[in-house]
C-alpha cells in the first residue's frame, strides 16, 4: 500500500518511499510498545491495515490503509 500512487496522494507524506526506508519504519513500529498494527484479510489475502499510535494525554493517532484493487467492497459489514 505504501508504494501505491493513490495511497501516497492521500497520505501525510506524499513522496515515494524506498523499500529499505519502509522496512525500517515497519521494524520500528513493530518494536514500539506504543504502536499497535493490525492487518485485515479477506480470503487469507491482506486487504488493509489499521495502526494505533499512542500519543500524549491518552490520545491515539489512528492510521487506516486499504489495499488498492483488492476487492474490499463490503469489507467491514457485519
Amino acid at each position: 500500500m505504501a508504494h501505491d500512487a493513490e495511497t501516497r496522494a492521500v497520505s501525510r507524506t506524499t513522496a515515494p518511499i524506498a523499500p529499505g526506508e519502509h522496512a525500517a519504519w515497519l521494524a520500528r513500529g513493530l518494536a514500539d510498545d506504543h504502536c499497535q498494527m493490525l492487518i485485515g484479510e479477506r480470503d487469507q489475502t491482506p486487504v488493509g491495515q489499521i495502526r494505533f499510535d499512542a500519543q500524549e494525554h491518552e490520545r491515539y493517532e489512528i492510521g487506516v490503509g486499504l489495499a488498492p484493487g483488492r476487492g474490499v467492497s463490503g469489507s467491514g459489514r457485519p
